[in-house]
């Protein structure tokens, strides 16, 4: 159980890659570092590590979600008992580590329904404490990395990931493979040696590499299965490192509802073992750390290393002298068509021929796939076009977190954020428990109100009196139950 909150762990993140700039002289993991570790580990553990990275545990859990009706520990018929649970100790966690998961309740209910939140607790083996702090972190830090204006968008490539499609395709830093390893789990492939961080930000290559776990985390077989990591690291320079995407990296891949099983690097350089390799392992965390494997020698002696691991030849890229030849441009094609076709069935239109469009738009990608994501993307929201930049320290963070909190509160003007988290979590406080009082419920939401000398009545730090509140979220109530009526008789008659 984590004793300090996941912004202070982002905060601790940077603060421990501070030095970086010069990886010679920056913090390291030592090898005493590591033997001092591997001395902590209980056979418990050191069986898991080793299940993990041969596949033994692949398929193993405790907990089902079935894509077509999600199920619990007890079966179908604890589901509403348990979503009740997870909100409510969603509700006793501290507002700031929970502004960004209301504002989700607010803005985007469809991405905070039932079903994507029984996935993290089956990512928990259905602990619903453990589960409400992950989906917590997730979306704070979901917003930290694709920003206020993306944060709360479909994570599609019309989406979140809107204009990012180019990218992908130029710079195939990071790929899911069309296969899986021998075990059943799914590969994200990394190729370092493509990095160019003076030509796009560390925040695409996150946005990137987390956009691709999500589309594993769809695939409710992947998603339990979990995800090994094959990284090609034979021409990783000083210049293909990023304190920045260090420090991100670990914290990104432990928010996601989806278990890393190990990471292998290949054919590293004698500067990766003793420079660069030492560098991200101070960073990582413990459970990543210990599950990571280096392949050395000839493409053969590096081929026969990863088949030990549930990597034989056919399921290894050619990059590595696998026999797996990559297609990136493909594979952002063939998302895009499962993208359009899904909104295309939400807005009850013809999916073959909005899929025949788009085919047809991206017969000259990659430039055409660019314009197919633009376009899909109209039909949402506006995002900020100039929102990636050449940097992404703390100092960006801080600004992203401190418009987040205005706009929370109503003090910015424009689009984005125009929810109050106070509001939205007393709203489902109520909802919940229809015997609350108005006041308990905007106590509880996170309202602090006090006597005014001026007129009878209460107000709260913004000024606003208890009676404007208890109002406002009588009226946010009765607009939540018509919407869900209107709702309900659409797809009745549908």
């Amino acid at each position: 159980m984590m004793t300090t909150s996941w912004s202070q762990a982002l905060h601790d993140a940077f603060l421990k890659a501070e030095d970086l700039d010069d990886v010679d002289k920056g913090p390291v993991f030592t090898p005493q570092d590591e033997t001092d570790e591997l001395a902590t580990l209980t056979i418990s553990d050191m069986v898991k590590v080793h299940a993990d990275l041969t596949g033994i545990t692949a398929g193993v859990s405790c907990l089902s979600v079935s894509a077509a009706r999600p199920t619990c520990p007890d079966g179908p018929a604890s589901v509403p008992t348990v979503i009740a649970r997870l909100n409510e100790e969603m509700s006793r966690l501290p507002a700031a580590e929970t502004n960004a998961y209301y504002h989700a309740v607010e803005m985007c209910p469809r991405l905070v329904n039932h079903e994507r939140k029984l996935i993290f607790l089956e990512c928990e083996n259905g602990d619903v404490l453990l589960a409400a702090k992950k989906m917590a972190r997730y979306w704070e830090t979901r917003l930290l990395v694709f920003g206020p204006d993306r944060c709360f968008l479909p994570m599609t490539l019309a989406g979140a990931m809107q204009g990012e499609a180019r990218n992908m395709i130029n710079r195939r830093i990071w790929q899911l493979l069309p296969v899986t390893d021998s075990a059943g789990r799914a590969i994200i492939f990394a190729s370092f040696g493509r990095r160019n961080f003076a030509e796009y930000s560390v925040r695409q290559e996150l946005m990137a590499l987390w956009y691709l776990l999500e589309t594993v985390i769809e695939d409710e077989n992947l998603r339990r299965r979990g995800y090994v990591g094959l990284g090609d690291s034979q021409d990783m320079q000083r210049r293909h490192i990023s304190r920045q995407f260090e420090a991100l990296i670990g914290v990104v891949l432990e928010c996601l509802p989806i278990t890393l099983r190990g990471g292998h690097f290949c054919h590293p350089s004698r500067l990766f073992c003793y420079v660069l390799f030492p560098v991200m392992k101070y960073i990582m965390p413990k459970r990543i750390r210990i599950r990571l494997k280096l392949h050395y020698g000839s493409t053969d002696q590096v081929l026969v290393s990863l088949a030990c691991y549930c990597l034989p030849r056919d399921r290894v890229p050619s990059e590595l002298g696998g026999g797996l030849v990559l297609d990136m441009n493909q594979w952002i094609h063939n998302r895009l068509e499962l993208e359009n076709a899904r909104e295309s069935k939400s807005n009850s239109m013809s999916p073959a021929a909005a899929s025949s469009s788009v085919g047809a738009a991206i017969s000259s990608a990659p430039e055409a796939v660019n314009n197919v994501s633009a376009s899909l993307a109209a039909k949402t929201l506006r995002t900020d076009e100039d929102a990636h930049h050449n940097s992404f320290a703390s100092d960006a963070a801080a600004s992203a977190s401190a418009a987040f909190e205005r706009k929370g509160r109503g003090e910015g003007g424009g689009r984005g954020i125009q929810s109050d988290p106070r509001m939205t979590k007393a709203i489902i406080l109520k909802e919940a428990n229809a015997a609350m009082s108005l006041y308990d419920a905007l106590v509880a939401g996170g309202f602090a109100f006090s006597q005014n000398s001026k007129r009878n009545d209460m107000i709260d730090a913004d000024g606003i009196t208890l009676t404007q509140r208890k109002n406002n979220l009588c009226r946010r109530i009765r607009r939540r139950k018509k919407k869900r009526k209107a709702e309900e008789e659409a797809s009745q008659s549908l």
